[in-house]
């Protein structure tokens, strides 16, 4: 016997058949929101693979500098001294500053940040996810111009996260980040309506299975808490629909919902007044 503790709470029930009733796991994965946090300062980089459950440390100190020195130099001073004579009565001269400004300054971080971004992309596996700062707003700008990361996202999570409490962090970036992938589900909702009475969507059971088993739903709509049971024949590739859950039949939600996540497709739990089909307890749209 194994047990898993998972961060959300499921209606009791008892399921007996075959097979595994994984339906209830969806919504871990739903609107999740898979992205990077880059925490950042001039002497503090850190990367972090993130979701609404997740946040995990992907060690990019194995492929970039943590601080600008190692990008820069160690022997940078922060500015000149130039010796002027004559100025006091104890004839011992003066000093005043003269270099280091802000454009030097820019140009350090430039070639540091340009450092980071290299190694951020050498540690990172998926490259069309978002990409979150974690920084003091000035450092903002000047790491876009230095970054080539195409998905870099426009909000950061401001202040300096060194010294941040990694849960807190964490929940700071997600908060942030939760509005991105809830605007996802409205979009394919929306797309769902646009491409209605096509052949991209359907809301009909024995489609939308046949589809799922062969990888061909882009996204999936199912109703909370609604089932329909019945068995697919393979043989003869026949969807048969009962009226209630057997020792011989499944649950059709559970294998198209889960054909579906296997196969790389979304699948949303909605509550009944809320699918884009309300009268079927299960809507699709097809890749193809």
């Amino acid at each position: 016997m194994q047990y898993f503790k998972v961060p959300i709470s499921f209606e009791a029930s008892t399921y007996v058949s075959g097979h595994f009733y994984l339906k209830p796991l969806l919504p871990l994965y739903q609107n999740d929101g898979f992205y990077y946090l880059l925490e950042l300062s001039q002497d503090y980089v850190k990367l972090y693979e993130a979701s609404r459950y997740n946040f995990k440390d992907l060690y990019v100190e194995d492929f970039a500098p943590d601080r600008l020195e190692e990008a820069v130099g160690f022997d940078h001073k922060p500015k000149m001294l130039q010796f002027r004579s004559g100025q006091n009565v104890h004839g011992a001269g003066s000093f005043h500053g003269h270099g280091e400004g802000k454009d030097d300054n820019k140009k350090e971080l430039l070639t540091f940040f340009r450092a980071v971004d290299k190694g951020v992309k050498k540690a990172i596996t998926h490259k069309n996810v978002p990409l979150v700062l974690a920084c003091v707003d000035h450092l903002v700008e000047v790491y876009k111009e230095a970054s080539t990361y195409p998905e870099l996202y426009h909000e950061n999570v401001g202040g300096d996260p060194e010294f941040k409490v990694k849960t807190s962090l964490h929940q700071a970036s997600w908060d942030l980040m939760e509005s991105y992938f809830t605007k996802s589900q409205t979009e394919k909702a929306l797309q769902f309506t646009e491409l209605y009475h096509t052949q991209k969507t359907s809301y009909e059971i024995d489609d939308i299975l046949h589809a799922a088993l062969n990888g061909r739903v882009d996204t999936l709509f199912i109703a909370d808490g609604d089932d329909i049971f019945g068995r697919y024949e393979m043989e003869n590739n026949e969807v048969i629909i009962d009226y209630k859950h057997e020792l011989n039949n499944t649950s059709l939600t559970n294998l198209a919902a889960m054909e579906t996540f296997r196969q790389g497709g979304k699948v949303y739990s909605l509550p009944s007044n809320e699918m884009p089909v309300k009268e079927s307890s299960m809507n699709a749209i097809f890749r193809y």
